[in-house]
């Protein structure tokens, strides 16, 4: 048997893998391998995967970590708006 993480606890259970979902950036490459290298070791999973959050604006495409609104776009209207008022 192999542990897998199911909903933040550990449970065991022969092939299921554990899904990370990351809220925030990985500070690096080597923190993610560190990350998935400890999960494999503590809980000797088979696999592990690793999702990053990201948004999707339709005028600029994937944007790192979950925004309701596009800060690009918002950014755009904020310009506007002030120039607008001067």
């Amino acid at each position: 048997m192999k542990a897998a993480a199911l909903g933040g606890n550990v449970a065991r259970h022969p092939a299921m893998p554990a899904r990370v979902v990351m809220s925030e950036r990985v500070t690096s490459a080597e923190a993610c391998k560190q990350l998935v290298k400890r999960a494999l070791e503590r809980f000797g999973l088979p696999y592990v995967t690793v999702t990053p959050t990201f948004s999707i604006c339709p005028k600029h495409g994937y944007l790192a970590g979950e925004h309701k609104f596009c800060p690009k776009c918002d950014e755009i209207l904020l310009a506007k708006k002030r120039r607008a008022v001067a």
